[in-house]
């Protein structure tokens, strides 16, 4: 949840829920909050994908939360 909350700080959100959030909203703000929730939603995707290839034993368990981090997807946000 920090490694979210850090990249919603960027753009000076507070956390993870107040970027994505914005994406329900039209204004000036949900461009980045679409960019942010689909984002979120797919690093959540990817660390279950990840859980099960671990528990298939097909993936090894990273050895520190940096490991999972590093290959998570990059952020990418609209400009």
């Amino acid at each position: 949840m920090d490694h979210l909350d850090s990249i919603a700080q960027q753009r000076k959100y507070d956390n993870r829920i107040t970027c994505a959030l914005r994406a329900g909203y039209p204004g000036p703000f949900q461009a980045e909050g679409v960019a942010f929730a689909t984002w979120m939603d797919n690093c959540n995707a990817l660390a279950y994908q990840f859980l099960e290839e671990i528990q298939n034993g097909t993936r090894d368990m990273p050895e520190n939360p940096q490991q999972l981090i590093d290959a998570l997807p990059e952020m990418v946000w609209p400009t």
